[in-house]
């Protein structure tokens, strides 16, 4: 996300809601900029294209890999593709 920056406070709400909220989920999937703002992200909150999946992952998928997604998203891990879209 090009000069935008996750706060760790702002990945655990997604990385809940993506993982447990059906409703939140096609939100998500619809407009993810607005998704994020309603969680507390700031409406200048750049979304680049990893956050704009075709086919969001499966509640369990994201819930099984959500330390390896927080890590990439807060950027302790290096950027590789991870599992919000399903395959």
């Amino acid at each position: 996300m090009p000069g935008t920056r996750f706060t760790p406070e702002l990945v655990d709400k997604l990385l809940d809601k993506l993982s447990t909220d059906d409703k939140f989920r096609k939100e998500f999937e619809r407009d993810p900029h607005a998704a994020l703002v309603t969680l507390g992200a700031s409406p200048s909150f750049e979304v680049g294209g990893c956050l704009k999946p075709k086919h969001l992952a499966a509640k369990e998928v994201i819930h099984r890999t959500r330390a390896k997604i927080r890590d990439v998203l807060l950027g302790t891990e290096s950027h590789e593709i991870f599992c919000l879209e399903a395959r």
